[in-house]
């Protein structure tokens, strides 16, 4: 099909096409026209004319397809779905060869545009736009708050559509949890896939679970299917489930959705340390230098401390329950500071110092968190697999013993399935000769 003899809108019709309708206007002429007399045609006797069939020439019924128009144009995409697979392909090149779309859309649509960039990029609220400062030193023409949330959801909508025909009939599903605003619990959830050659990882949605006062394997799965039938698709699409390694994951790919399950192999690396942590030598090394930071950071402290260290001032840190990496920070921060710490010549601070013993204990674990952090920072890049993530794992094990073979091992309570995760291993290292007849399964 010549994408350069393509069906554009016609005389009579708005500049804005639905991504399906786009699709379709390829394939049968611009739907929308008032003034085609062969759209018109179409329209009175329900029979439409595939324009790519002609130009194969195909002499099939299958050129002619019914559909009344009143009801729909359903019947018209699934001809292009099933006769021209290519048709994204057909599409992309269609718009390479069209004007840009900024440059031929009304004014209108211009100026929406640029509000709903500016609230996306500047992380606004809807509020925002109605505010008066806000009015004031925006070169943006008003706008009004419901107006902006209209055009948002019509976009998300659009959004939504491309997502949804570019999907392969089966993924993988990645799911991660966010506490927000008003303590509101938020589900992420992301689809994964290859499409020629390249990994896919479009987010699908974020939105509280259907059942708020259950976070149970029910509550998610509900929203999982909710979620997937928005897109088309059902929970037996799923190939593969990822989340943390909470049991509520682990009962929700087990129980309900029958799929493999894949945990997160950062949060299992977060619970090896926090339990490593909890050493009562470690834990009382790590009160000692919070206890130092608290103090650290009272104004007249603080004040003293900036006077010392001028330009090279940096605030003392205090670690979080969340994650370790905090711990880790605070130590960083302390070793930074104890030399203009013993400068201040603070009596309250001297009696809390560490003294040298427990100094070279401070400086030992900080080497061995620095070389922990740098494994959770490698598990965060993208072309890290679960085979180079078992090496990290088996290196931290053997360096630190049992505290990390509880959470890391091969073997470890928090797989679902060790055959499954063994298997992926083997066939990632392209050992497919190895595998048993329970990971081959």
């Amino acid at each position: 099909m010549n994408v350069h003899n393509i069906v554009t809108p016609s005389k009579g019709t708005t500049s804005y096409l639905s991504f399906r309708d786009e699709i379709i206007t390829i394939y049968f002429g611009d739907i929308r026209s008032k003034v085609d007399i062969n759209i018109i045609n179409c329209r009175k006797t329900h029979l439409w004319n595939c324009i790519a069939c002609d130009s194969l020439s195909i002499k099939k019924d299958s050129n002619i397809i019914k559909c009344n128009y009143n009801k729909g144009y359903d019947k018209l995409f699934a001809h292009i779905e099933n006769h021209h697979k290519d048709y994204m392909n057909i599409l992309n090149d269609r718009r390479q060869s069209l004007p840009s779309l900024f440059n031929t859309s009304s004014n209108k649509a211009k100026y929406i545009y640029n509000h709903l960039d500016n609230l996306t990029s500047n992380n606004l609220s809807f509020n925002d736009c109605s505010k008066p400062k806000h009015r004031l030193y925006s070169s943006l023409n008003p706008i009004s708050r419901n107006t902006l949330i209209k055009y948002h959801s019509a976009l998300s909508k659009e959004v939504a559509n491309v997502i949804k025909y570019s999907l392969p009939p089966f993924i993988g599903l990645i799911i991660d949890g966010w506490l927000g605003a008003n303590r509101i619990f938020y589900c992420g959830i992301y689809a994964q896939y290859v499409k020629n050659g390249n990994k896919q990882r479009p987010l699908l949605a974020i939105c509280p679970l259907v059942y708020e006062r259950d976070h149970g394997a029910a509550s998610y799965y509900e929203t999982l299917k909710i979620t997937l039938e928005w897109y088309g698709l059902t929970v037996d699409s799923m190939l593969y489930l990822i989340s943390d390694n909470f049991s509520t994951m682990r009962s929700l790919a087990r129980d309900y959705l029958h799929c493999p399950f894949i945990g997160c192999y950062s949060h299992k690396l977060n619970l090896a340390v926090k339990r490593w942590l909890c050493n009562p030598v470690r834990l009382r090394l790590i009160e000692k230098v919070r206890l130092i930071c608290v103090k650290l950071r009272t104004m007249l402290n603080t004040a003293h401390l900036r006077e010392l260290m001028l330009d090279d001032f940096v605030q003392p840190l205090i670690d979080q329950e969340t994650r370790w990496s905090s711990i880790f920070n605070m130590l960083q921060r302390f070793v930074r500071l104890r030399d203009t710490i013993i400068l201040m010549q603070n009596r309250e601070l001297d009696l809390l110092m560490p003294n040298e013993a427990e100094y070279r204990d401070i400086l030992s674990l900080n080497i061995d968190m620095t070389e922990m952090n740098q494994f959770t920072i490698k598990l965060q890049q993208s072309d890290i697999t679960i085979s180079v993530a078992r090496k990290f794992f088996d290196h931290l094990i053997e360096k630190y013993g049992e505290d990390f073979n509880h959470h890391l091992s091969s073997e470890a309570d928090l797989i679902l399935d060790n055959n499954f995760d063994n298997g992926l291993i083997k066939v990632i290292n392209n050992e497919e000769n190895l595998l048993t007849v329970t990971e081959e399964m």
